[in-house]
């Protein structure tokens, strides 16, 4: 609980903070503190995944709560890039039949979209659509289906503007 608050704390302050725009930026003082928050919710959600000895839904939640963290954290500071796509790879490949593993999965697209890497990001995207096998029946806290088609076309649209019609119509 007290990881989630931290993370709607950080995303509450990160609002008005301007974003990094290469690896090379230096966060400002202010994406600092930002970054600082989030690190206090990733530490919380990594003491709720070693309090649960055995695997539970907790764990599952913790760890995507984890990579989602680490992804937003890349906003400010983008040498955090990788370990929220190390961290995302994980929770997928551990847990994808849940809903964690599966919004990972779609996060893990995003994150490769944004950082020019059409050709995997289309695959992480394939690989959420193909989990979902019956839309009648389709349930997922963390992405409900209207984010789930939003997401989608926000990466259609992007690979069309992007000039990379192939990847927009694979």
């Amino acid at each position: 609980m007290r990881g989630r608050l931290l993370l709607r704390e950080a995303r509450a302050m990160g609002e008005s903070v301007p974003k990094a725009m290469s690896e090379a930026d230096e966060p400002s003082a202010e994406a600092k503190r930002v970054l600082a928050k989030y690190d206090e919710a990733v530490q919380q959600f990594r003491e709720a995944q070693g309090r649960d000895a055995i695997g539970t839904t907790a764990t599952h939640k913790a760890m995507y709560l984890t990579s989602l963290c680490l992804f937003e954290m890349a906003k400010f500071d983008r040498s955090n890039y990788q370990r929220a796509l190390e961290r995302l790879r994980t929770t997928r490949k551990r847990y994808f039949d849940s809903p964690e593993g599966q919004a990972a999965c779609l996060l893990e697209g995003d994150l490769l979209r944004t950082t020019g890497r059409p050709r995997e990001a289309v695959i992480a995207y394939r690989r959420s659509l193909a989990s979902v096998t019956d839309l009648r029946v389709y349930s997922n806290s963390w992405v409900p289906l209207d984010e789930l088609r939003r997401r989608i076309m926000t990466a259609y649209r992007d690979f069309v503007e992007m000039g990379q019609f192939e990847q927009a119509f694979e």
